[in-house]
C-alpha cells in the first residue's frame, strides 16, 4: 500500500520535472534570442555612427572657397531683380541678415547636395530650384514660379 500512496506524488513530481525542463529550455532559447537582438542592435548603432561620421566627413571636406562662392551666388540671386528676389542689399536687405535663407538654401540645399557628391553646378541648381519653389519667390515672381500643383 505504501507504494500505491506514493504513486500520485511520484506522478506529480515527474510532471513538474518535465515542465521544469521545458521551461528551462524556453528560458535558454529566449536568452539566446535576447543576446542576438542585443548584438544586432549594437551593429545597427555602429553602422549609424559610421554613416553619421561619413556624412559629417563629406561636409567637412567641402571647399571653403566653393561654399563662399555659393554664398555670393545666393546673395546675388537675392539682389537680382529680373529672375531673383530683387532685394536691395541681397541677403542683408534692410540691414538685417537673411539667416533663414542661408540655412535653408546654402546649408539645407547646397551643402547637402555637395555632401552627397553632386557637382558645384548641380548643387547651385538644387539651391536655385528650392528658392524658385518657395512662397517668397512666388510672391515676387508669380509668372516664373511653379504653381503649387507643379510641385
Amino acid at each position: 500500500m505504501a507504494l500505491a500512496e506514493h504513486t500520485p506524488w511520484a506522478l506529480a513530481v515527474r510532471v513538474l520535472a518535465v515542465l521544469s525542463s521545458v521551461l528551462l529550455i524556453v528560458v535558454l532559447l529566449e536568452g539566446r534570442t535576447v543576446r542576438q537582438a542585443r548584438a544586432e542592435l549594437q551593429q545597427l548603432r555602429t553602422e549609424r555612427d559610421q554613416s553619421q561620421a561619413a556624412a559629417m566627413g563629406a561636409w567637412a571636406r567641402q571647399s571653403v572657397s566653393g561654399t563662399g562662392d555659393a554664398l555670393r551666388w545666393l546673395d546675388t540671386f537675392y539682389a537680382e531683380p529680373t529672375e531673383g528676389l530683387g532685394r536691395r542689399g541681397g541677403l542683408c536687405a534692410d540691414g538685417r541678415l537673411a539667416d533663414r535663407a542661408i540655412t535653408a538654401y546654402l546649408v539645407g540645399e547646397f551643402l547637402t547636395a555637395r555632401g552627397s557628391g553632386k557637382s558645384y553646378d548641380a548643387s547651385i541648381g538644387a539651391m536655385r530650384a528650392a528658392i524658385i519653389k518657395s512662397d517668397e519667390y512666388r510672391a515676387v515672381h508669380p509668372e516664373l514660379a511653379p504653381h503649387a500643383t507643379d510641385r
